[in-house]
């Protein structure tokens, strides 16, 4: 019985060692991360968050019959766009990033004081960088 044993426990050892040297260790890259350089404003808010007193009263006074943010438009761009693509785009048209939706990869961008939304709404939709644009509409819940 005894002998039994030890033939087992040697061929369990050896097993193990066959195991262990015929392992090899994988070379796994791991997938390119791009980060995009972009200066945002303000944070974004996780959803659940509550507005600051500061918003509730820009929400208050706002023209109760505008249909979207004035001085706000949404642009999600072409998916082959670079970062400095992107940083070239926002300087052209002097846009600077209030947030960015990132489940979607919509940009909320604030225009430079005095262009109304229409008027780059326009210009935006033509430029070959943009999948599309449009204003920051307002969504009332009843």
């Amino acid at each position: 019985m005894k002998k039994l044993l030890v033939f087992v426990l040697v061929v369990v050892v050896i097993t193990v060692i066959v195991l262990l040297v015929s392992i090899k260790p994988v070379n796994y890259t791991l997938p390119e991360v791009v980060v995009r350089k972009v200066t945002i404003e303000r944070e974004q808010k996780v959803e659940g968050e509550s507005f600051s007193q500061e918003e509730k009263m820009k929400e208050n006074e706002m023209d109760k019959s505008q249909k979207y943010v004035e001085g706000e438009v949404l642009v999600k761009f072409k998916q082959d766009l670079t970062p400095e693509e992107i940083d070239t785009f926002l300087s052209q048209y002097d846009l600077k990033v209030k947030k960015i939706i990132s489940g979607i990869g919509v940009y909320n961008l604030e225009l430079p004081q005095g262009v109304k939304v229409e008027d780059i709404i326009e210009k935006l939709k033509q430029d070959r960088r943009v999948e599309y644009a449009e204003p920051n509409y307002l969504f009332k819940l009843y």
